[in-house]
């Protein structure tokens, strides 16, 4: 069986590594023949780490097809990957005659659509949340702008025509059936929830550390998805209960949005705070490292289905964490195991507290562990994959 899968970003996205790579490399020992399609721009192409995970999946018999775009993307990115993915995907087609194609999240989907329409191809659309809200989040467009109105209708057109639907959270497979239910989704649309892989993180922590500090710890870049300010505010709060802390910030990307915030707001605390760019294969040993992981999202539509990756990630280092309230199903996974805090703006004493009783506990990094085998496990999550693949073939 031979599926395409097709990627929203480069082979050197740290998402695609913990997301994606996992499942195609077990998938593949299965019998399954990927092609790993990715979007490239020239300085990506041309950096070590494209080189150095291209060799990572070839090695394990996944084939990688770069769809590289011009240093000139005017008049749009999105337009370029469209038409030169159209191309190369087309033309990768009629070679290879794949049985499946699987888009992450909704860009690439256009170009299964259009390999669909024309060579019937079956299509899986991962769907990794509710793409065009997030985009009105996030300012990249307006609502009920022409941009928007475009975003929405192609949004439709790709549930109706997908052949599997996937969704990241019970609340988003909810938003997704009762959105689109006539087209009947529900009885395509399938939860597959963001799975971290453990023996990353069977790891023991590397630094000699003063016990009484506490490392608290966010991982990922400064966007805005997640409320950097309030991951701030919090930290700055418990530095003035005088509590023997510090905060690590682990980006992927600029540091540089996270020195100014420190710089307009919150100076005082600098000497707390540090700051570094990791590759992807570095973060677990920090995460091990660490004492609390915080998740905090502002308070946007599309946050309330989400699935923050971070926060699985945080669980299989062992770590309790600061959570953000009415995040997809984050709160009710919280509050059941109980290995973390669901902080609001107005109980920063009582979280701190609780978060501080829970390092306390008894065996608290294996229990939360054990949620991440329970809710989030890895097998399970290659298993649905590998189950789409064989009734859609």
């Amino acid at each position: 069986m031979k599926v395409f899968f097709i990627s929203n970003g480069s082979i050197t996205n740290p998402i695609l590594h913990s997301q994606g790579f996992p499942h195609l490399i077990e998938n593949s020992k299965k019998g399954i023949k990927f092609f790993l399609f990715t979007i490239e721009t020239n300085k990506e192409a041309n950096s070590k780490n494209y080189l150095k995970y291209r060799k990572y999946i070839l090695d394990r018999n996944i084939h990688h097809v770069p769809i590289k775009l011009p240093q000139i993307t005017f008049p749009s990115g999105r337009l370029w990957f469209w038409l030169l993915g159209i191309i190369k995907v087309t033309f990768s087609t009629l070679r290879e005659k794949p049985d499946i194609i699987q888009t992450r999240s909704y860009p690439p989907m256009f170009l299964a659509l259009f390999e669909k329409l024309i060579f019937k191809t079956k299509v899986v659309f991962d769907m990794r949340g509710i793409y065009v809200d997030e985009l009105v989040d996030s300012n990249v467009i307006r609502k009920n702008s022409i941009a928007h109105k475009t975003e929405k209708f192609l949004e439709k057109i790709y549930v109706k025509y997908a052949d599997v639907t996937i969704s990241v959270s019970k609340k988003h497979l909810e938003f997704v059936n009762d959105r689109f239910s006539k087209y009947n989704v529900s009885q395509k649309n399938i939860l597959i929830r963001n799975c971290p892989d453990l023996r990353k993180y069977h790891l023991s922590p590397t630094l000699p550390k003063d016990d009484s500090e506490i490392t608290f710890v966010y991982a990922g870049h400064f966007t805005a998805k997640y409320d950097v300010v309030s991951i701030f505010k919090f930290f700055d709060f418990v530095v003035s209960k005088n509590i023997n802390c510090k905060l690590k910030i682990l980006t992927y990307q600029d540091e540089n949005p996270f020195y100014e915030l420190i710089k307009k707001r919150f100076l005082h605390i600098e000497d707390k705070i540090s700051i570094g760019t990791f590759l992807s294969n570095e973060v677990p040993q920090e995460l091990v490292n660490s004492d609390i992981g915080l998740v905090l999202l502002n308070p946007y539509p599309g946050n309330f289905v989400s699935a923050p990756i971070k926060l699985v990630e945080y669980l299989a280092a062992g770590l309790p964490v600061v959570v953000s309230p009415n995040v997809g199903d984050t709160e009710e996974i919280i509050r059941k195991y109980k290995v973390g805090v669901i902080l609001n703006e107005n109980n920063y004493d009582f979280a701190l507290t609780q978060i501080l009783n829970l390092l306390k506990s008894k065996n608290i990094r294996e229990k939360c562990k054990q949620v991440v085998q329970k809710e989030f496990n890895l097998d399970d999550a290659i298993n649905s994959y590998f189950n789409i693949y064989l009734k859609l073939k």
